[in-house]
């Protein structure tokens, strides 16, 4: 307490996600006053990337103090982040729309004043319609008969299907160069986006949404073995099993019957599973004889049932 210390450590994380970190003393024995007990007190944790790894913005500052140059510098910065956000070409009228805005920045001629006016166009890219929304405006305004998708277009609505987010640069790549509309390459270009661990936004999304997944987090069984793990794996289980249909472009029927399904150990211990342990959802195969698919899993029967006893109207309605 009197003589407090900044201590530097450094820790090496091996896989990305969620981590724990904490401060304790190994030996809670204090040596010189022959105490059994030392207390730990911390003022604050500050983390930091090393140098290197840090994500963000890179741009080139103005070659020297003139309007002309403080231009130069925010177009070049702006215009990729522009054509990602707004997931298109950026005509020129946008794009000097937001330089005029990093340009409110410039009060004198330090150049120190640059990052903020970059910071201000960047927040008028994120308010831009362009990129809160996805429009795509008739190609002929007076006519309104149907027409062909741009490359943009398309890529955009692959991406927001399977990702939930905004196309990737593969995909605005081929944009450029105007080969989605090619059914190869779309077809392609689908398949590794399925592949890619972004894609569990369609199940948790349009999975979640066709089967009814979302309510299994309201309803509340009267039943003591009713566990947050269990509802958390009941949930969990028909999004994967949804996932690894769409994967593996397996047949549409083992939504009605499979032989295997998706578990971790509190869901196998409900279905009576055994040797699965841990939190990690795993394909294991049922029991000969033992029905599969989405009408036989846990949530599903959950969500279709009042909370002692089972609906057949609600089940029938599903």
């Amino acid at each position: 307490i009197d003589k407090p210390l900044i201590v530097p450590l450094s820790v090496t994380v091996a896989q990305p996600g969620r981590h724990t970190v904490a401060m304790r003393f190994l030996n809670n024995n204090d040596a010189r006053t022959r105490k059994k007990d030392r207390n730990l007190y911390i003022h604050y944790v500050e983390l930091q990337l090393p140098e290197g790894t840090r994500r963000g913005l890179r741009y080139a500052m103005p070659t020297d103090d003139s309007q002309a140059a403080w231009d130069t510098a925010a177009r070049t910065a702006l215009a990729p982040l522009a054509k990602r956000a707004y997931r298109r070409l950026v005509t020129t009228t946008e794009l000097d729309k937001l330089v005029a805005l990093s340009r409110l920045a410039r009060q004198t001629k330090k150049r120190d004043e640059f990052p903020a006016g970059l910071r201000l166009g960047l927040r008028g890219l994120l308010a831009s319609s362009s990129f809160l929304f996805r429009p795509e405006p008739d190609a002929v305004s007076n006519n309104p008969a149907t027409r062909a998708l741009t490359d943009y277009e398309l890529a955009t609505r692959l991406s927001y299907f399977l990702w939930s987010s905004m196309p990737d640069d593969t995909l605005l790549a081929l944009a450029d160069q105007g080969k989605l509309k090619d059914p190869k390459v779309l077809i392609e270009q689908a398949k590794r986006m399925l592949k890619d661990p972004r894609s569990a936004a369609l199940a948790d999304n349009f999975a979640g949404q066709w089967l009814q997944l979302r309510k299994i987090n309201v309803v509340q069984p009267d039943d003591r073995t009713f566990t947050e793990p269990l509802r958390r794996a009941m949930a969990t289980e028909p999004a994967r099993f949804f996932t690894g249909i769409v994967q593996e472009d397996r047949s549409v029927l083992e939504f009605l019957d499979a032989n295997y399904t998706y578990a971790n150990e509190a869901l196998a211990k409900h279905y009576g599973l055994p040797g699965i342990t841990g939190e990690d959802f795993r394909k294991v195969p049922l029991p000969a004889g033992q029905r599969g698919g989405l009408l036989a899993m846990a949530g599903v029967l959950t969500l279709t049932s009042n909370p002692a006893r089972t609906s057949p109207v609600k089940r029938g309605k599903w």
